[in-house]
């Protein structure tokens, strides 16, 4: 997928969520350990006041009003094909970004489910595995 339609699928994904609650976000994968990449996490860190390196602290808490970051450390798995996953601080939803271009979604909240059915169709993506169906 084009990076610029990552992103913005990434944004609209987040306007699913409605009000942002919070999240923690968690690498878990990351290919290599390149310093321009590690260097562009590192900034994004710094900006929040945590100085450690991501294989020391691998996961961070956004708080309500870190949307737009929130959003940022997203774009950096999606970019550089990291795994990484997004928990919502309500619970209302988990969001796995792997492999560059696929994202895993789960939601109990089926009114989030068809949201995201939504946003899916806007950005002309394909459902791989839906296991309502």
């Amino acid at each position: 997928m084009i990076p610029s339609r990552l992103t913005a699928f990434t944004r609209g994904l987040f306007d699913t969520f409605g009000e942002f609650p919070g999240a923690l976000i968690v690498f878990t994968d990351w290919a290599l350990y390149r310093p321009d990449e590690m260097a562009l996490v590192a900034s994004l860190r710094r900006g929040h006041g945590d100085c450690r390196p991501l294989i020391d602290a691998p996961g961070h808490l956004f708080s309500s009003s870190e949307q737009a970051e929130a959003i940022a450390h997203c774009y950096v798995a999606l970019m550089f094909g990291w795994t990484a996953y997004l928990y919502l601080s309500s619970g209302a939803a988990t969001v796995l970004f792997w492999e560059g271009d696929l994202v895993d979604f789960w939601s109990s909240d089926e009114r989030l489910i068809q949201q995201m059915r939504a946003t899916i169709q806007t950005y002309e993506l394909r459902i791989t595995s839906d296991d309502a169906a």
